[in-house]
Formats: structure tokens, sequence, C-alpha cells
């Protein structure tokens, strides 16, 4: 998936969504830090941007779930906001290599990415 195609997906993905929930899930979208960010260490997308796109290709999944009959409001926004933490579990070293950061070994993403979105809900 090239980035151009995740940001059609992302567009396509929003227009399911309703209000609060579309308005959260484009400052995840929109958030610098998950559009450069590393999708892993050593796994798959273990590049910058492969975050963005691994949650563009969840995303994606979601949308062709569509007519199975599902909440997409809650589908969608769970595949947007599932890895969204992982913004805080990689660095760069000194010497630029991608390594873990505390908030990996304390937190976790999972944990994190829920939390950030019940936080934000409530605002």
């Amino acid at each position: 998936m090239t980035f151009e195609h995740a940001e059609l997906v992302f567009e396509d993905a929003l227009d399911y969504l309703d209000e609060p929930l579309k308005g959260l899930c484009f400052e995840v979208v929109m958030d610098l830090n998950f559009r450069e960010g590393y999708g892993a260490n050593k796994h798959h997308h273990n590049y910058k941007g492969g975050l963005f796109l691994h949650t563009a290709e969840v995303v994606q999944n979601c949308l062709a779930a569509d007519a199975l009959g599902l909440d997409m409001q809650v589908l969608i926004t769970a595949a947007i906001f599932h890895d969204y933490l992982k913004i805080e579990e990689y660095g760069l070293d000194q010497k630029g290599e991608l390594q873990y950061t505390e908030f990996k070994r304390m937190i976790g993403h999972i944990a994190g990415s829920f939390a950030e979105f019940a936080v934000s809900a409530q605002e």
C-alpha cells in the first residue's frame, strides 16, 4: 500500500463515523507522529511511516467487512486506535537505530492506546 492509497482509505473510513468518534479518529490520522511512526522494531512495517500504512491496511480490512452488519463506528475506531500509542514505544538512539522506549517496557501500546482513547473521549 502506498501512502497516497492509505490517505484514501482513511478518508473513506472517516466518512463512516459520526461525532465525536470522527473527530477523535481524525486527530489520530492527522498526528504527524502517527504518520511517521514505526509499525514495529523487527517485524512488519518496521520503517518510518510503517505505523500509518499498517493501520490503513487494518482499516481497509474493516471497510471490506461492511456487508457483515457489524457496527462500523466501533470497528473503524478500534482499528484506528489499536496501535496508536506505538508512537511512544520506539525511539532512535544516538546511532539512529530504532530502540524500545521505557514506555514500551512499562505500559505498552495496547494499554496506552486504550487509555489515550478513553481520555480523548472524555474531553
